[in-house]
């Protein structure tokens, strides 16, 4: 059984550079892209799209095409050196009526990701949305620009905090503490990536345009049509991805109908388990800031929950630049640990 919406979504067949710049509804000389240390190191919209241009008409003079990846290494920053200059072009020359926007952003996580790509792009290009970027996050840094330049959107992680001129923030890529998730749930929307729900409630319906189905675990050609049946949570719409660059092995993750396989077991209305929510149980105890779940565990859980493979406390938990703890090099601690008890308990 296929679940989808009734309401279909409408997706215009316009590229996104098209789409920012064919009919503009951003003044020229408005600033997008802002240096949060230095305002002075700016890009305005016209500014941007002239070197997106330059940009593209120099990959194509390179003799770069489609499907080959250029790679940029560094912190984020509104402006990079250029080693050589490919093209010059002239500006189109067309401009739509300015459009004053209100908002501004503060954007402080790594521009590369995949969740940040609306903020970085989309907002500014699109709509005009001023954005300052740090080129790296720091506490006092980012609070004090939040102040200076009365930020009004962020895109955060756990640990980042926001003051009173936040009217729109996103949280993700690690569990929030279960006390500060009541204290804010009614100010804040959840969203519901990849193997980072939580217990809070549904991950919703599905959204216009995508599709989903459950299979089974052990056949994924078994297609599960039972409410509170445990399954392989599989999408398919215009929005999912086709599988990871040189990656020739995650193709298998698709099936013949189109249908992405998430590896992420779901049902629809049913129970569940998630590491966020046992994770919340150790982070809410006195004297425990953080915790991260391997399989099961927890105390004061319903039975089918309670943990039995004991517990680990350390000083400090594995996390990568944006703020999510890294399970891979816990999973590998761990199994260093067990190795090195198997070899004790020979002795």
């Amino acid at each position: 059984m296929v679940f989808k919406r009734e309401d279909e979504l409408n997706i215009p067949g316009k590229d996104l550079i098209s789409c920012y710049f064919d009919n503009p509804k951003v003044d020229d000389n408005k600033p997008v892209y802002i240096d949060a240390q230095d305002p002075e190191r700016h890009y305005t919209f016209g500014q941007a799209r002239s070197t997106i241009r330059k940009l593209a008409a120099g990959f194509r003079k390179a003799g770069l095409k489609k499907g080959d990846t250029v790679c940029l290494h560094g912190f984020n920053d509104c402006k990079y050196r250029g080693c050589k200059n490919y093209a010059q072009d002239c500006s189109s020359g067309t401009t739509g009526l300015p459009k004053a926007a209100t908002e501004k952003r503060l954007m402080a996580t790594p521009m590369f990701r995949v969740a940040t790509a609306p903020c970085t792009h989309f907002s500014p290009l699109h709509n005009g949305v001023s954005t300052y970027i740090m080129h790296r996050f720091a506490l006092e840094p980012y609070l004090a620009s939040i102040e200076k330049y009365q930020i009004t959107d962020a895109a955060t992680v756990p640990p980042i905090y926001s003051l009173k001129s936040i009217k729109f923030a996103t949280c993700g890529a690690a569990p929030l503490e279960k006390k500060q998730q009541k204290q804010f749930q009614e100010l804040l929307s959840e969203g519901a990536p990849f193997t980072q729900d939580d217990d809070t409630g549904s991950c919703g319906r599905p959204v216009p345009g995508v599709e989903l189905k459950l299979v089974d675990v052990a056949d994924e050609n078994k297609v599960l049509n039972d409410y509170g049946v445990r399954g392989e949570l599989c999408v398919r719409g215009e929005t999912i991805i086709r599988g990871y660059l040189d990656e020739n092995e995650t193709a298998k993750a698709w099936d013949e109908d189109g249908f992405f396989h998430t590896g992420d077991i779901a049902y629809f209305r049913g129970f569940q388990v998630a590491p966020p929510e046992l994770e919340a149980v150790f982070v809410g105890a006195s004297g425990c800031s953080e915790a991260a779940v391997m399989r099961y565990m927890g105390e004061r859980l319903a039975k089918f929950k309670k943990p039995d493979g004991g517990f680990v406390f350390t000083n400090e938990i594995p996390k990568n630049s944006s703020g999510k703890i890294l399970k891979k090099d816990l999973r590998e601690r761990a199994a260093q640990e067990m190795k090195k008890e198997k070899q004790t308990a020979k002795l």
